[in-house]
């Protein structure tokens, strides 16, 4: 049934929700199988580096994804904050 929402028409769809649970379970997967907050703060053990270097290239991609996406939230936190502190020039 159409909603007029196209997101909520996607995941009505069956073969779309089962494709998106197990994209949304796989980047759950991979967010905490790579640490990637520890990875961020520099903290690198020998066990991360040993998973990073014995994943396929998809899980390659995943974790640049990732990394990404959270330096994009992080730099995104920095301006809004800085941006805040700066007196408006009127």
């Amino acid at each position: 049934m159409w909603t007029g929402k196209w997101y909520v028409n996607i995941f009505n769809h069956p073969m779309i929700a089962k494709d998106f649970a197990a994209y949304l379970a796989l980047y759950n997967k991979y967010k905490t199988d790579y640490a990637v907050e520890e990875l961020l703060q520099g903290k690198w053990t020998q066990i991360i580096i040993q998973k990073i270097r014995n994943a396929s290239l998809d899980e390659h991609l995943s974790l640049v994804g990732l990394l990404n996406g959270k330096l994009s939230q992080l730099f995104t936190e920095c301006y809004l904050t800085t941006v805040a502190r700066i007196p408006s020039p009127l």
